[in-house]
């Protein structure tokens, strides 16, 4: 049975794609690296981070700053980002009743996390701020505070490094389409399942619950 569901952020909550490419370019022409187009980007999308990152021509000593400093731009603009859906609250309400508990696990800032939730009156019981690749250490986490088994969690979010870290942790992974990685490349790392829109997420919890 499914008691806790956590979700990724950006590109599974929260929809910052122009933002993060707005944001990225914004800082490339500050420091000297190539820029991109949105047509780029969906090219991007077929490629794993950790592939990503040197094809982008970014040293791993400067990724952390960048990202950081990135966050902090974002968090000027975050009251103009949008959910992937308008009923969002309505599906996480659902979602609620059939789990009881939600959070989110993110790379993002907390600030950036709250302020977003606060504004669209999303609740949640945790927010969790995680390094880039190993978000399985908070998901471990998780699991220690309330006392669940691997097996009782649901992760959701739109990145192959989201299927390994859940992995690592033994918890479901529910791999959304919508967001940073695109479907073919989440399909190949076989996620337990690829969802087009977070509604579904609703008879997948009704069959796990049912079993």
């Amino acid at each position: 049975m499914i008691k806790i569901v956590i979700f990724d952020f950006d590109g599974t909550i929260a929809d910052t794609e122009q933002w993060t490419l707005d944001i990225y370019n914004e800082l490339a022409l500050k420091y000297g690296y190539k820029t991109y187009t949105i047509k780029e980007m969906e090219e991007m999308k077929k490629m794993h981070l950790s592939k990503l990152i040197p094809e982008l021509g970014i040293p791993y000593s400067k990724v952390f700053l960048l990202l950081k400093e990135g966050q902090k731009i974002l968090k000027k603009n975050i009251n103009n980002v949008h959910t992937f859906t308008d009923d969002l609250k309505q599906i996480l309400a659902d979602i609620r009743k059939l789990t009881g508990t939600l959070g989110i696990i993110s790379s993002n800032t907390k600030k950036n996390i709250r302020r977003f939730c606060k504004n669209k009156e999303i609740d949640m019981d945790f927010i969790v701020s995680s390094p880039l690749f190993t978000k399985e250490i908070k998901i471990n986490r998780i699991i220690k505070k309330y006392h669940v088994t691997p097996d009782q969690i649901l992760y959701i979010g739109d990145e192959v490094r989201d299927i390994d870290s859940s992995r690592k942790s033994g918890v479901k992974i529910a791999s959304a389409t919508w967001g940073y990685n695109d479907r073919d490349l989440l399909a190949e790392s076989e996620p337990d399942y690829l969802i087009d829109s977070l509604s579904e997420l609703i008879p997948i919890l009704q069959k796990e619950n049912r079993n």
